[in-house]
C-alpha cells in the first residue's frame, strides 16, 4: 500500500477512528505514569541525594513553611524578597551538616561544601498535578503545593573511600524530626528508592559492585521496582498474557554472554529464546501456544515507565527488558498454571502476581514451589456472547392503530345505521374524526422512538457498549460478525477498517487496551422517524491498558448525532456523526 493510500485511508476514516481513540492513545502510550502513593513527593521540603564513586551531591528544595528547620541557610528576606542575596559562611554549612542534614559514615558526619543557593521554583513536581486517587483505597490524596516558591541549596560531600554504609539523618530535636522531607536517594545512576517520607535517621547498605542490589535497611523503603524479575499472569476475556520484567545485567548470567558483545538490539532474539523455553502457560490442562509476542527495553524512574526503541543506547545498571507472551484463549478457562524455571544461586525467588477481573494476587516462585495456578473460583466470571438489541417488529408497533382504526369503522357503520337524522350523522362524524385522530396518537410508539428518558438512555448504552466490546474479540472474522450485530452494513466496513488500524498500532506499542465503562449523560431526539430514528449523544467511555503491573487509564467525552435503523428486529446503528472529542482523564 503505497503512502498516499494510507494516508487517503486513514483521513477517510478519521470520524469513526476518532470513536476508538481511547483504544489507540492507550495502546500506542509509550508513557505511563505512576502514582507516589506515600505522597512524599509533594512534602514541603525535597531533598534528592546522588551517591558516586568519589562525591555525594545534595539537592535541597525548602519550601517556605519549612524554613524555621533551616533558619541559618536562608536569607532573612525571602521569601517576601524574590531575588535574595546569599551570605552563607563554611561554619553556617560546617553546622549544617553536622546538625541540621547529616550524611553519617562510620559514625561521623561528611563535610559539606555548598555549591548553589538561589530562590527558585518547584521542580520535583508530581507527575499528575491534578487530583490523584489512592489505587488500593480510592481515597483522594492529598493535592500538590499550591505556593511553588522553594529555596533551593546544593551540596557536594567528597569520598575517601567507598563506603559500605550510609546513614541519611534529617534535622531532629531528640526523637522529633523537624521537617516534613520527600527524600530519594539514587546509587551509580540507580534509584535505591522511590519518593519517601525521611522519618527519622535510615541508613543504606551501597553495594559498589552493583548498586541494583543497594537497599535501605528499613524494607518500607525501596523502589517499586526492585527485583531482577517478575512475573505477571494477566487472565483476561478472549487472552491470557504472560508479561515479564527482567534486568538484562541478571539476565546475562543466564545467557552467558557479555552486554558489551551485544548490542542492545542483539540481546533481544537471544532472551526470547531463552524465556520461551524457561515459562511454560497451561490452561485446562493443555499447553497453550503463544499467539504473538512483543519485547522492548523498558526505562522505570520514579514517576514513569516508557518503553524505548530496540537500538536504544543501553546502561548496564539499569537496563530492562519487558516482554509479553499473548495465547488466545475462546473464553474464560476453568484454570490456568504458569511454570517458571529460571533460578540460580543468586536468583532463588521470584515475584508473581496474578490479575484477573477481580483483583490483583501476589505470589513468591522458588526453586521448590515454581508453579502459579489461579483456578476459575466464579462461575459467572465468563466471557459472555454479544447480543443485539431488539427493536419492535413493525406489525407490533403498528397493531394500536390497526385495532384503533377497526373499533372507528364499526363504531362509525352503528352510529350511521341507527342515527337517521343529518345532525346526529354529523356529530358522528366528528365523533369518528376524533377517535382516528386518538388512534394515530395512540400511534406514537414510546418505545420505537424514546424521547430523553431511561429508555433511551439504556438503548443507547447497550448498542455504544456492544459496539465497544465487539473489539475485544480475536479473529477478523469474528470481529466483523459481532460488529455486525450493532452497525449496519452503511458504515460496518468503515468501522472495522478504522479498527483494524487501531490493531495495527496496538501490535506495534506492545499493549492492550480495554474499554472498560461507557456512560451516556444526556440523549435528546433529533428525527422521530418509526424505524430510523435519529438522536444527539453525549457519552464517556473509560479504557484501560494494564501491562508489567500498571494500569494506566484515560477517560473521553464524545458528542455525537446517531442516526438507528431496525434492522431484522434489532435496532442497528446505521450513521454516526462526531461532534466533538474532549479529553477528561
Amino acid at each position: 500500500m503505497s503512502a498516499l493510500t494510507r494516508i487517503l485511508l486513514i483521513g477517510n476514516l478519521l470520524p469513526l477512528t476518532r470513536l476508538i481513540a481511547v483504544l489507540i492513545f492507550l495502546a500506542t502510550s509509550a508513557k505511563a505514569d505512576f502514582i507516589n502513593t506515600t505522597n512524599a513527593d509533594r512534602a514541603p521540603t525535597i531533598a534528592k541525594i546522588s551517591i558516586s564513586g568519589q562525591q555525594i551531591h545534595l539537592h535541597l528544595e525548602i519550601a517556605p513553611e519549612s524554613r524555621s528547620a533551616f533558619a541559618p541557610l536562608i536569607p532573612v528576606s525571602w521569601p517576601d524578597n524574590p531575588d535574595p542575596a546569599s551570605n552563607l559562611r563554611q561554619r553556617d554549612v560546617d553546622d549544617f551538616s553536622h546538625r541540621l542534614f547529616c550524611l553519617e559514615v562510620n559514625g561521623k558526619p561528611l563535610r559539606a561544601k555548598l555549591t548553589g543557593a538561589k530562590a527558585a521554583e518547584r521542580s520535583t513536581l508530581p507527575s499528575r498535578p491534578g487530583n490523584r486517587y489512592d489505587p488500593l483505597t480510592g481515597t483522594l490524596l492529598p493535592a500538590a503545593p499550591v505556593d511553588k516558591r522553594v529555596y533551593a541549596l546544593d551540596f557536594t560531600y567528597d569520598l575517601t573511600e567507598k563506603p559500605q554504609r550510609l546513614v541519611v539523618v534529617p534535622p531532629m530535636s531528640g526523637q522529633a524530626v523537624l521537617a516534613n522531607i520527600g527524600f530519594a536517594v539514587d546509587h551509580m545512576g540507580v534509584a535505591i528508592n522511590d519518593f519517601d517520607y525521611l522519618g527519622g535517621p535510615e541508613p543504606i547498605e551501597l553495594n559498589w559492585q552493583d548498586p541494583w542490589y543497594s537497599r535501605f535497611e528499613n524494607p518500607n523503603i525501596a523502589r517499586r521496582f526492585k527485583y531482577p524479575f517478575m512475573s505477571f499472569l494477566y487472565i483476561e476475556p478472549f487472552e491470557i498474557r504472560h508479561e515479564i520484567l527482567v534486568r538484562l545485567k541478571d539476565l546475562r548470567r543466564f545467557l552467558k554472554v557479555e552486554v558489551t558483545e551485544k548490542s542492545g538490539a542483539d540481546m533481544i532474539p537471544l532472551a526470547l529464546r531463552f524465556l520461551r523455553a524457561n515459562t511454560l502457560v497451561v490452561a485446562d490442562g493443555r499447553t497453550i501456544p503463544i499467539e504473538s509476542e512483543q519485547i522492548n527495553y523498558v526505562e522505570i524512574d520514579r514517576s514513569t515507565m516508557q518503553t524505548l526503541k530496540k537500538d536504544a543506547v543501553i546502561d548496564e545498571n539499569t537496563a530492562v527488558l519487558g516482554i509479553i507472551f499473548v495465547y488466545g484463549a475462546k473464553n474464560f478457562p476453568g484454570s490456568v498454571m504458569l511454570d517458571w524455571n529460571i533460578f540460580d544461586e543468586r536468583l532463588k525467588e521470584v515475584p508473581a502476581v496474578i490479575i484477573d477481573p477481580a483483583g490483583s494476587y501476589t505470589f513468591a516462585l522458588n526453586t521448590t514451589d515454581h508453579t502459579l495456578t489461579w483456578n476459575n473460583a466464579r462461575k459467572h466470571m465468563s466471557s459472555a456472547d454479544l447480543q443485539g438489541v431488539r427493536s419492535p417488529a413493525l406489525r407490533d408497533a403498528l397493531m394500536p392503530l390497526l385495532l384503533s382504526m377497526m373499533a372507528t369503522a364499526v363504531l362509525s357503520i352503528l352510529i350511521w345505521r341507527y342515527l337517521r337524522r343529518r345532525p346526529a350523522r354529523l356529530a358522528a362524524m366528528v365523533v369518528v374524526t376524533a377517535m382516528v385522530a386518538l388512534a394515530f396518537y395512540i400511534y406514537q410508539p414510546k418505545s420505537n422512538n424514546p424521547e430523553e428518558n431511561a429508555e433511551s438512555r439504556h438503548l443507547m448504552a447497550a448498542l455504544l457498549r456492544n459496539m465497544y466490546r465487539a473489539f475485544d474479540f480475536r479473529g477478523e472474522t469474528e470481529v466483523y460478525d459481532k460488529l455486525a450485530r450493532t452497525l449496519s452494513e452503511t458504515i460496518l466496513a468503515d468501522v472495522y477498517l478504522a479498527q483494524r488500524q487501531a490493531l495495527m498500532i496496538e501490535k506495534a506499542g506492545g499493549a492492550t487496551a480495554k474499554v472498560q465503562s461507557v456512560a451516556i449523560r444526556s440523549v435528546m431526539p433529533v428525527s422521530r422517524k418509526i424505524s430510523h430514528p435519529s438522536y444527539q449523544v453525549v457519552w464517556d467511555v473509560t479504557g484501560t491498558v494494564g501491562h508489567w503491573g500498571h494500569v494506566h487509564v484515560r477517560t473521553n467525552r464524545y458528542e455525537a448525532m446517531i442516526r438507528l435503523i431496525s434492522n431484522d428486529g434489532y435496532w442497528k446503528i446505521d450513521g454516526l456523526d462526531v461532534l466533538s472529542e474532549d479529553r477528561l482523564q
